[in-house]
């Protein structure tokens, strides 16, 4: 006594079969065949979420690979103005030795006195605005940086809130003055 019933995905794939055999005290029924489509079709859908949710966590492994890879420093802020993420090039660049000193925190906190005219750039960000060698002091150590400012947007447009993004071009600033006291003008 045996009861086979297809896995089938949404588009009609067959996945693989589900099989009951030997019912106990008789044979198997119209019912019993009902019963076997409804757990089969919630098995098809356990397995389509673990396969969405695999390719979603290697889109989040590889986004996160990339923003640990890059050489500037990136900081994502809420609508609230906290702190969501924050790359090691940032950490670095803010002299700060992990990211609990940073993540859920008030981005006005962060940035303290030295480099309050920054905040006032996150209100109401409706493009990118990029500002060339801005100032910024982190840990009693001056910067000198390029920043990027960009709104983060939903699939929809809706607003996510903002990301920064800070190029450290200290050494090259130095590297040009150098190089004009000893070149004629």
């Amino acid at each position: 006594n045996m009861l086979t019933t297809p896995l089938k995905n949404k588009q009609g794939k067959t996945l693989g079969v589900c099989q009951a055999l030997n019912k106990i005290g008789g044979h198997f029924t119209d019912e019993d065949i009902s019963r076997m489509v409804a757990f089969t079709s919630q098995i098809c859908i356990g397995m389509e979420n673990a396969s969405l949710f695999e390719n979603i966590q290697g889109l989040m492994n590889y986004n996160e690979s990339m923003l640990n890879s890059m050489t500037n420093g990136v900081i994502t802020i809420s609508e609230d103005g906290l702190i969501n993420k924050c790359n090691p090039a940032c950490l670095r660049l803010m002299k700060l030795e992990s990211e609990d000193e940073i993540i859920n925190k008030k981005i006005k906190e962060v940035l303290k006195r030295k480099n309050k005219w920054l905040i006032e750039k996150f209100n109401n960000v409706e493009a990118d605005e990029y500002i060339a060698g801005a100032e910024l002091e982190f840990g009693g150590e001056k910067l000198s940086t390029n920043l990027t400012i960009m709104p983060l947007a939903g699939k929809e447009g809706e607003s996510m809130g903002t990301l920064l993004m800070i190029e450290d071009v200290s050494s090259e600033k130095r590297m040009k003055s150098t190089m004009s006291r000893y070149m004629d003008d």
